[in-house]
């Protein structure tokens, strides 16, 4: 079991999303067989820092011979990063931030679950078009695959995938989700490019977070973000203090 509460609510997402956690003693497997390629979802993790890193990739190739990319989580929460080689892996710090209560505020829109089949297509529209960094058919693939198991998941009462709406179309949404364990994990924030810094987000992460705490039993709320990310500062804004450094070592295909 992770210590912590980062790599916590990452296994936790893992299993809720079907994949497979794997407990050995000096370290974890996390794994999604149906999506190899994502290496959020398949990694090793670590209880601290080891001391060969060399040996760790060959284990990494040895129990995921399908995946293109390399994965080790390090199960710390200060983020350090010890002065050695790195064998080619690059770091990537993330920071979680956590509530047990929310500030009540002046919503900027009105965030409701996904119900209809015509609700999951919009928002699968507005996922795509904040894609930027993939190419689009792959990634509409991907963003499809990923909402299915939401929508799953959600049926299955873990929680729910919420969005605010321009007439039909979605222009913000996130998803958040329990094993109802108390903790809550949020899932991909996203807001259309056309309605950016308009304050969805927080509305978004707000109406979630409210959902889960007072109908899911959720105690604790966690998020997950890119350290030097400029969400960060919305989930600020919306109650969430900053509580552990996650890191992650990783190697993309080239």
């Amino acid at each position: 079991m992770a210590r912590s509460l980062g790599y916590q609510t990452d296994l936790m997402m893992i299993r809720l999303l079907g994949g497979v956690v794997q407990e050995y003693p000096d370290h974890v497997v996390a794994r999604m067989p149906a999506n190899p390629q994502a290496y959020t979802l398949n990694f090793l993790l670590l209880p601290e820092w080891p001391g060969d890193l060399t040996g760790w990739i060959d284990r990494f190739h040895a129990a995921f011979p399908e995946c293109d990319h390399i994965g080790l989580g390090i199960d710390g929460t200060d983020g350090a990063v010890p002065d050695r080689d790195l064998a080619g892996l690059e770091v990537q710090h993330s920071l979680v931030l956590t509530a047990d209560r929310l500030p009540p505020r002046t919503p900027a829109a009105e965030f409701r679950l996904l119900e209809s089949d015509v609700d999951w297509e919009a928002a699968l529209d507005m996922r795509v078009a904040s894609n930027v960094d993939h190419p689009a058919e792959a990634y509409r693939a991907y963003a499809r695959g990923h909402l299915t198991a939401m929508r799953e998941m959600q049926r299955a009462g873990h929680g729910g995938y919420f969005a605010a709406f321009d007439g039909d179309r979605v222009i913000s949404g996130l998803g958040i989700f329990t094993d109802h364990s108390g903790l809550a994990r949020y899932q991909t924030v996203t807001t259309h490019p056309a309605y950016r810094n308009r304050g969805l987000a927080g509305a978004g992460v707000h109406a979630a977070g409210t959902f889960a705490l007072d109908r899911l039993g959720a105690r604790e709320l966690v998020i997950v973000a890119d350290a030097d990310h400029h969400a960060v500062g919305v989930y600020r804004r919306a109650g969430f203090t900053d509580t552990e450094r996650q890191l992650q070592l990783a190697r993309w295909p080239s």
